[in-house]
């Protein structure tokens, strides 16, 4: 028991649990006891999953002002608690950084990205977006790709922060996570499923869902999913946009769908959590 709203997903690694709350406080528990290990109290509500990398923990802090007041990202020794370097980002970050091997990577609502030492916390650059960039970057074969609320695609070079390409969609856009097809997955509020090449954002194929909230890309399969808010799965090709199959779930999805361990768990808006099956031919 906490004593605090939880307000971000627990992140597990290495037999610990790593949980925030509304209290400001990043607690650290014993993932088979729940045993409170260490705790460090931030400027501000943790409203994104904290990132474990390597012997650190990364997470971000927004106190209740979105344009005025302090918006920190923190570095803490994974094990201690520690801090190790702390960065004042001045734009509310809503969602995870994403860790490379040297450097950490974050957008905001202040439209930027910002590269971050990832052991000093030294900015080493930021690239000013067309608009607010609420879902986290993430890093791919050397770019770093993220999306705005308006609907472009970024692609970057991860070293300089140099532009690659991009390319405008309809609507807010949500990200795959990345995988080692060659393809960036897109889906967007608009009911559009698209597929781009990596390396010039060239459009492969694109397909039109229900009320689309998530993607998700097999690529062991050549499959990807697209998920609606109505509790439909749609299953199709990698390589063609074709549509494979889909599964209809018995009530809407709530939140995205995951996909792991050969399954579908999908939280549901009568208040369950339901597993389905992956197809065969696909597991």
């Amino acid at each position: 028991d906490l004593g605090a709203w939880v307000s971000a997903p627990p992140a597990v690694q290495a037999g610990v649990v790593y949980v925030g709350a509304t209290d400001h406080v990043l607690y650290a528990l014993d993932a088979g006891s729940g045993t409170l290990l260490w705790y460090y109290t931030s400027q501000g509500e943790i409203l994104a999953q904290p990132v474990i990398n390597g012997d650190m923990v990364f997470f971000t802090a927004d106190n209740d002002s979105v344009y005025d007041l302090l918006h920190r990202l923190y570095a803490l020794d994974a094990r201690s608690g520690t801090p190790i370097w702390v960065y004042d980002t001045e734009s509310w970050t809503p969602s995870p950084p994403a860790v490379g091997e040297d450097a950490v990577y974050l957008g905001g609502y202040r439209r930027e990205v910002y590269a971050l030492d990832k052991y000093t916390g030294g900015k080493l650059w930021s690239f000013k977006a067309s608009n607010i960039v609420l879902s986290s970057p993430q890093i791919v074969a050397g770019q770093v790709l993220f999306s705005c609320i308006d609907g472009w695609v970024y692609a970057l070079d991860a070293s300089s922060g140099a532009s690659l390409w991009s390319r405008k969609l309809p609507g807010f856009v949500w990200l795959a996570p990345p995988g080692g097809s060659g393809s960036v997955y897109a889906c967007s509020h608009r009911d559009t499923l698209t597929a781009m090449a990596t390396d010039n954002g060239e459009e492969l194929w694109d397909f039109t869902g229900d009320e689309l909230i998530s993607c998700a890309n097999l690529d062991e399969d050549g499959g990807v999913w697209a998920f609606s808010t109505g509790g439909k799965a749609y299953l199709l090709d990698a390589a063609e946009g074709k549509l494979l199959g889909m599964l209809r779930a018995e009530h809407a999805f709530s939140s995205p769908p995951l996909l792991v361990f050969g399954r579908v768990y999908t939280a549901s808006s009568d208040g369950f959590v339901r597993a389905y099956p992956l197809p065969d031919r696909i597991r």
